[in-house]
């Protein structure tokens, strides 16, 4: 689709999805929360797209607090969900829970064999950190690839190679005539 104003709202000339240029709600949506999107399914082909709820996979308030990052098609970001405290005192200090997600933008599968049992599955999609909140995914490019380090209680986590991408220089030159 394509804003053809400029004005960065969806219009029905423009033709998108929400002509009314209305926000998206869940019923827009399809839930990947237990399953992954079917190309072959016209609803999941007329959705504006795929949310996944953390209550619903068994996490209480579970926060995205990270900024997502999204490298040949795999978006990945950290998350935080406090301790339930045994006292009841929500002010009570604990650890918590830092959590990684990867999801293949496309399908919401998994895009990393995060478990390492060599098939990429819906398994995948989380992997457990370490308590305390993790660093938003950091991308660290190498000759080898892109790769995820998220930082954790005491140091730094890998998350692997998130994409093959050949590195190029690149170059901007801008130059603005009075």
């Amino acid at each position: 689709m394509e804003d053809i104003d400029g004005d960065n709202v969806s219009e029905s000339t423009d033709g998108y999805p929400q002509i009314s240029g209305s926000a998206y709600s869940n019923g827009d949506l399809i839930d990947v929360t237990s399953t992954l999107l079917d190309s072959s399914d016209s609803t999941h082909k007329g959705a504006g797209g795929w949310f996944y709820d953390f209550t619903d996979a068994g996490t209480t308030a579970e926060t995205v607090l990270s900024v997502p990052i999204t490298t040949s098609g795999i978006v990945s970001f950290t998350t935080f969900a406090p301790e339930a405290t045994s006292s009841g005192d929500p002010c009570g200090a604990s650890l918590g829970l830092g959590t990684a997600y990867n999801f293949d933008i496309l399908s919401a599968n998994a895009a990393l064999d995060w478990n390492g049992d060599g098939v990429v599955d819906i398994d995948d999609r989380a992997f457990e950190l370490s308590g305390g909140i993790p660093s938003s995914v950091v991308p660290v490019f190498t000759s080898d690839g892109v790769y995820g380090v998220v930082g954790v209680e005491g140091g730094s986590k890998q998350l692997g190679k998130l994409a093959d991408i050949d590195l190029s220089r690149t170059h901007w030159l801008e130059r603005t005539d009075f």
